[in-house]
């Protein structure tokens, strides 16, 4: 079970920095100057992979190097991918007002957070 855990944050960490250098790499090809394209992409991307391995593992099935895919991988190159997949599980759970709920609730905490600590960095 140690043994277990300590892979599982090795293959996290080694992933996360592939996950970062994609990230890096999307931002020098996309861009983005009129519109965060990068961002775009790799929220998409990240998303469909996170979307794929949950709905192709049978629950319970996580391996060490699955869990770093979807912790180290994708958590660098994207969180969008997570909040997708909680918006997914939600929604099948049959908690289909709670999952859109979440959506508004993380569009409009973290757009108006991302404001006010702009607002606070710019004036204080």
């Amino acid at each position: 079970m140690v043994f277990s855990t300590y892979m599982t944050l090795f293959y996290s960490m080694l992933l996360g920095m592939v996950g970062v250098l994609c990230r890096y790499f999307a931002m020098q090809v996309f861009g983005g100057v009129t519109f965060p394209w990068a961002t775009l992409v790799v929220n998409a991307v990240g998303s469909a992979i996170i979307g794929y391995l949950f709905g192709s593992t049978p629950p319970g099935a996580y391996s060490p190097f699955m869990v770093a895919v979807m912790v180290g991988f994708l958590g660098a190159l994207t969180t969008f991918s997570s909040f997708s997949l909680e918006t997914l599980k939600l929604i099948q759970s049959g908690a289909v007002f709670l999952g859109f709920t979440f959506i508004i609730a993380n569009n409009l905490l973290s757009l108006g957070l991302c404001f006010a600590g702009y607002f606070l960095g710019k004036h204080y």
